[in-house]
């Protein structure tokens, strides 16, 4: 598992401060300075303990905007920052969408309702056409445009018409929330505080206050050209000098004494706020999980503090709108329009993250972070230190939470199991065909290709599923591999996670949403012929017509009774997530391929078993007059395949265009494969034939008239 694999040379303090040989630590606030971002941190941090560091010298970094690799990479343990790589998957707007957009297209149907909470998004130019097919089948819908990756309001355009919506690819188009819930008639956003303190396992934290951000203007759903009354972003109202406050904001405890006196229920609208959190979070986590193992950066020192908007419509919901890495700490607000307020939210949303850090905490002892019970520890004590942080997952509804993930990997569980949370976990195959060739396992899913699963991975996924929980599976792997009972259930936790994210396996008693039942291995392949080439028989399976149609016609002459034949070689021919890839039996060959390249890379498979008897040539034999050649071809990587029919050209026919060379010099045999052959050397007709390459054999014999033959 990553952290603790990550964590494994690492030394944690058990009260989760930092080890320390100096007698002060070190801040570094980053090669991007922002002072009003910084201010805050170095207010919270104990001057006892700390003074300023640099890029090369220090054990806390707190960076506005996003680090460099580089200093990732240059982590060492025991330091901290405030960020976690691979946050763009919630950061950026684009991606944010992606990471919401597929986990709802693998969740369960019974999981869906819950996620309603993000408007439909279009990726310019890509989902372009796909727009315009949705705003002619709802006029009544509006539109607002956003660049994908810029913040503090810059670029937001609304607009009614769909048709206006710019295809530059650094824009997306989402649909527009119309009925929003006012206040005092006005739109308004929450601004919430989201910390992610652990990735694995993932740990999320909600802060108990935030922020009502007003429009400047009354809301008037008719009135677009109108940016002060559709849009919240205090650096977009600031502009509006025709406003008597341009930015106002309003503290959560003033908006839920509003809401009550309203005779309305905050409690909704802030489970919502909550349910949200934690989903987007997981939506997130693998990524973050993935790159936190490419960069290599130590990932108990990472953390991410995020600032998320919601809107809240008519009917009290909340809906996710984007969510902000490094949120403002500046104070936009004047004082009389709650920029106090708002200054003392902002201190003490820095100062409690760095107390549930434990930066300030005074070194009282060593974790090593690879030990998951001490790792159970150091979350519950940084829980005790979360002050205004309430953690949302994992808490009492884990188990509620399950469904998002892939599957939940094994430091999610034990970890949740150490509050109380007791949940089987089963398993079912989402859209996967499989075939089995002896021993070996191989799998099929459109979205994720083939995988071949090891002899333990395949015993896994067999039990998996067909549903068998994931500790009955583990007890048994224990008592036939001789591993310990904890070291099966990590294999198998971490396993099924793996297939989860590839989209493999869904929970068990579950109905995907978007992703169709596998077809049944007899339905999965449009054709199915047996082929007989130099001694052997292959079963082959085309996974489309559109593959069969283009291969079929080509080994037509090799085909075979379609009897079972001993020791026949199963090659299956797929569609894979990008291209086409052919597997032998449980072995993937080659992946990626074009539609045109598939014919070579089956008869590149039918040439190497062929040489396992005698050498094979790519070459041709041509005979001419009384004499066969063989022919040598060009570069592959020029040539095409055609068809073996002996074709004549003058006094020249070809014969074939693979040969193997007999056991005495001078003999060789045709293998009846297509010969290769420049594409500028075609000519069209109705028998294909390649007159350049015919000369060039006509001249060649006549000036080896001397030559000996080489027999076909």
């Amino acid at each position: 598992m990553l952290a603790f694999a990550a964590a494994a040379r690492s030394i944690w303090t058990i009260s989760g401060g930092l080890v320390s040989g100096m007698t002060k630590r070190r801040y570094w606030t980053g090669t991007k300075r922002a002072p009003a971002q910084d201010r805050f941190f170095i207010d919270a941090l104990d001057g006892d303990l700390w003074t300023c560091g640099d890029e090369k010298d220090w054990d806390a970094c707190w960076q506005t905007g996003m680090p460099t690799r580089g200093v990732f990479k240059a982590m060492r343990p025991g330091q901290w920052i405030n960020h976690i790589p691979g946050n763009h998957a919630l950061t950026i707007k684009s991606r944010l969408y992606q990471s919401l957009d597929a986990m709802r297209r693998r969740a369960p149907q019974e999981a869906q309702e819950r996620l309603g909470f993000f408007p439909d998004n279009y990726l310019m130019p890509t989902d372009y056409h796909a727009l315009q097919r949705d705003a002619f089948a709802n006029p009544e819908k509006r539109w607002i445009i956003k660049p994908k990756s810029l913040s503090r309001g810059r670029g937001i355009e609304v607009i009614p018409d769909a048709g206006a919506a710019p295809v530059d690819e650094k824009m997306l188009v989402q649909a527009y929330l119309g009925a929003p819930h006012l206040f005092d008639g006005r739109k308004y956003v929450l601004r919430c505080y989201l910390a992610i303190t652990s990735v694995e396992p993932l740990r999320v934290y909600l802060y108990n206050e935030g922020f009502v951000k007003l429009a400047s203007e009354p809301y008037r759903d008719d009135d677009f050209d109108n940016l002060y009354a559709h849009l919240t972003n205090p650096d977009v109202n600031a502009l509006n000098d025709a406003a008597d406050a341009s930015v106002v904001f309003h503290s959560f405890a003033d908006y839920r004494l509003w809401l009550k006196n309203q005779g309305a229920d905050p409690a909704p609208i802030f489970n919502g706020l909550r349910d949200i959190g934690v989903i987007a979070a997981i939506a997130a986590r693998e990524h973050m999980r993935e790159q936190l193992s490419r960069t290599g950066a130590w990932a108990p020192g990472c953390c991410e503090l995020i600032g998320m908007d919601c809107m809240i419509d008519k009917d009290l919901k909340p809906w996710l709108l984007e969510c902000n890495l490094s949120p403002s700490l500046d104070v936009c607000a004047d004082p009389d329009s709650g920029g106090e307020m708002e200054k003392e939210i902002k201190r003490a949303v820095v100062a409690d993250l760095v107390a549930m850090a434990g930066l300030n905490n005074p070194d009282t002892g060593i974790l090593d972070a690879d030990d998951l019970s001490a790792v159970i520890a150091a979350s519950e004590q940084e829980q005790e230190r979360a002050g205004g942080f309430e953690r949302i997952f994992p808490a009492y509804d884990a188990a509620d939470f399950y469904p998002f993930f892939p599957a939940p990997r094994h430091a999610d569980i034990a970890l949740a199991e150490a509050n109380g949370v007791d949940e089987k976990h089963a398993y079912q195959s989402a859209a996967v065909s499989e075939y089995v060739f002896g021993d070996d396992l191989l799998l099929h899913s459109p979205g994720d290709g083939l995988k071949s699963p090891t002899t333990a991975g395949a015993y896994i996924w067999l039990r998996a599923s067909n549903g068998e929980g994931d500790a009955e599976i583990a007890s048994d792997l224990a008592k036939i591999s001789g591993a310990t009972s904890n070291e099966a259930l990590i294999a198998v936790r971490e396993t099924l996670a793996d297939w989860g994210s590839a989209g493999l396996l869904l929970p068990a008693g579950t109905t995907p949403a978007h992703i169709e039942a596998a077809p049944a291995a007899a339905r999965d392949w449009a054709t199915v012929e047996t082929l007989g080439f130099a001694g052997r028989h292959y079963r082959i399976r085309y996974a489309g017509p559109e593959i069969a149609a283009r291969v079929s016609p080509l080994v037509s002459h090799l085909r075979v009774t379609p009897d079972r034949h001993d020791g026949e070689t199963e090659i299956l021919i797929m569609r894979s997530e990008i291209g086409y890839a052919v597997a032998v039996g449980a072995r993937l060959i080659a992946a990626g391929l074009r539609l045109s390249e598939i014919a070579a890379a089956l008869f590149d498979i039918l040439k190497r078993d062929a040489a396992e008897t005698a050498p094979v040539l790519e070459a041709s034999l041509w005979r001419i007059g009384d004499k066969t050649l063989m022919i040598a071809s060009t570069p592959r990587s020029r040539w095409d395949c055609l068809g073996v029919d002996a074709m004549a050209h003058g006094d020249a026919t070809l014969i074939a265009g693979v040969s193997a060379l007999g056991e005495r010099p001078g003999v060789a045999a045709a293998l009846n494969l297509p010969a290769r052959v420049k594409r500028d050397d075609v000519t069209p007709g109705p028998r294909t034939f390649f007159s350049g390459a015919a000369k060039r054999a006509a001249r060649l014999s006549r000036s080896m008239a001397a030559a000996t033959p080489i027999a076909p």
